[in-house]
């Protein structure tokens, strides 16, 4: 569409039919798909950063409880 618009036929095009082709219809198919994933791209961008820190904080939980579960053990045996 950006290319379409950014050609010199532009100028051939009625206003009334550029707005009911590009303002006024809504998107199909993969164009409809195409832009319902890029206004939701911020959304899913935060929901991947906040699943990569909370996989993040899992595992120094995971390395401090073996941790406290090894130093326990070397001081039940000790």
């Amino acid at each position: 569409m950006i290319k379409q618009l950014l050609t010199p036929k532009l100028a051939d095009i009625p206003l009334q039919a550029f707005i009911e082709k590009y303002l006024i219809t809504t998107p199909e198919g993969p164009a409809k798909f195409a832009t319902i994933l890029s206004e939701e791209m911020k959304q899913l961008v935060a929901m991947d950063r906040y699943e990569r820190r909370a996989l993040s904080r899992r595992k120094f939980a995971v390395r401090a409880f073996d941790e406290a579960r090894r130093r326990h053990r070397d001081d039940c045996i000790n």
